[in-house]
């Protein structure tokens, strides 16, 4: 039988069996090699899915504190839009509230000046209701001097004691009158030539008449009449 002989580094041969070991040696690194990479690579992707899945959570949890943040932001706007639409209701209720208090204080004030009248008007027509119910009771004779606002003024509780101090002036005036017509005094006598117009006498005599007769409002009348005759017929 022939032998072969292989070089130290021939593989075709058995050698001395060393290289078989290294051999399946350096297979088994390999092998524990990959296997240990690919533990390596399994953890990783374990702690990746780990932090993804907890990073998806807290982003989940942010975006849900975001919507409730905004959720209440929309609802805080809205309270906000409300609140100044009521203020906005209430200044324009406060400003028309004014304007009808100041409307109000200046009807209020024309009603007083109003009513201020009216009290004055009825405190005159009150006197006037006393001045007339007095000449009309005691002193009817001086209806013509009130009718002609000759009558003298005064409080309601003096007023008798001056219409008769101005009646008993009269008396004495229109007595003295009297004396001077029947004496003929103070009437201008007329010239040789002239002659005294038939008025002149008529109203004379009607003087007379109503002085005796008492009747002084005629008499008033009557001697109006007589002046003014007088004085066209002797103009100064």
């Amino acid at each position: 039988m022939k032998r072969r002989f292989l070089s130290p580094g021939d593989s075709s041969g058995n050698g001395d069996g060393s290289d078989d070991g290294d051999t399946a040696a350096a297979a088994a690194a390999a092998q524990s090699a990959a296997s240990s990479d690919q533990s390596g690579q399994q953890d990783w992707k374990k702690l990746y899915d780990t932090n993804k899945s907890q990073s998806d959570k807290a982003l989940a949890e942010a975006e849900k504190r975001r919507a409730n943040l905004h959720s209440t932001f929309t609802k805080e706007q809205e309270a906000h839009k409300a609140t100044q639409d009521a203020l906005d209701t209430l200044r324009t209720q406060f400003d028309s509230t004014v304007a009808e208090k100041t409307a109000a204080m200046s009807s209020l004030t024309t009603f007083e000046s109003s009513i201020a009248e009216k009290e004055k008007e009825l405190i005159d027509l009150r006197k006037k209701n006393v001045r007339a119910g007095l000449i009309f009771e005691k002193f009817p004779h001086l209806a013509s001097f009130e009718a002609k606002k000759l009558l003298p003024d005064a409080p309601d509780e003096e007023l008798e004691g001056k219409f008769q101090l101005f009646s008993d002036e009269i008396g004495i005036v229109k007595e003295k009158s009297i004396e001077e017509f029947g004496s003929g005094k103070g009437i201008k006598q007329p010239d040789k030539d002239d002659k005294v117009p038939d008025s002149i006498k008529t109203l004379q005599s009607q003087l007379s008449e109503l002085a005796l007769a008492g009747s002084w409002k005629e008499y008033d009348k009557v001697y109006d009449s007589f002046l003014k005759l007088k004085e066209t017929l002797d103009p100064k």
